[in-house]
């Protein structure tokens, strides 16, 4: 998977010359970049994602199943004879924040569950990813490295105020 935010451009953020600590660099962008995903709720990196619900039940009031990342690919669930079915008939609205799938319309969810969608998310081209996530995740990365020392201890590093001002307009709403 390729990373938002490339080592070259982490070492020339930090002024880092030295290819031996190129190890530790890219294992601080994969910790930088996972807590910019759990902290927006967006996928940066394209890779196959699963959700899992229990059953469709609560869907059938609401009629739409809200995902924090999208687009889909494939729905399955577990009908009551307990066979794995696939779910055809549905919507995707993967322009939406948060992205969600309903069935069509004039059709419900079928009984039974659990459920498991399965998508492709993430952004194609590191390129595409906004600079704003990016500088976060260069922030975040500045923080790791020069505290290395106290994170090496076990002291926790709490991301920066400027970290989560670049991050807070991607926020996906929490779905709970």
């Amino acid at each position: 998977m390729v990373e938002p935010v490339s080592l070259t451009e982490i070492k020339a953020h930090l002024d880092v010359a030295r290819d031996d600590q190129d190890d530790m660099l890219g294992a601080m962008i994969v910790a930088a970049r996972e807590w910019v995903e759990n902290y927006t709720g967006l996928i940066l990196t394209r890779r196959e994602v699963t959700e899992v619900a229990a059953s469709f039940c609560n869907l059938r009031t609401v009629n739409a199943w809200p995902l924090p990342i999208a687009p889909k690919t494939t729905i399955k669930y577990i009908d009551g004879a307990g066979v794995e079915q696939s779910v055809t008939g549905f919507a995707v609205r993967g322009w939406a924040r948060p992205a969600a799938i309903s069935p069509e319309p004039g059709t419900s969810w079928p009984a039974g569950g659990p459920v498991a969608v399965t998508f492709l998310a993430g952004y194609v081209d590191p390129v595409d990813v906004p600079y704003s996530l990016k500088a976060a995740i260069m922030l975040m990365v500045g923080d790791l490295y020069n505290q290395r020392e106290e994170t090496a201890v076990g002291v926790s590093i709490q991301a920066s105020g400027a970290v989560e001002n670049l991050c807070h307009p991607y926020r996906m709403p929490v779905i709970g």
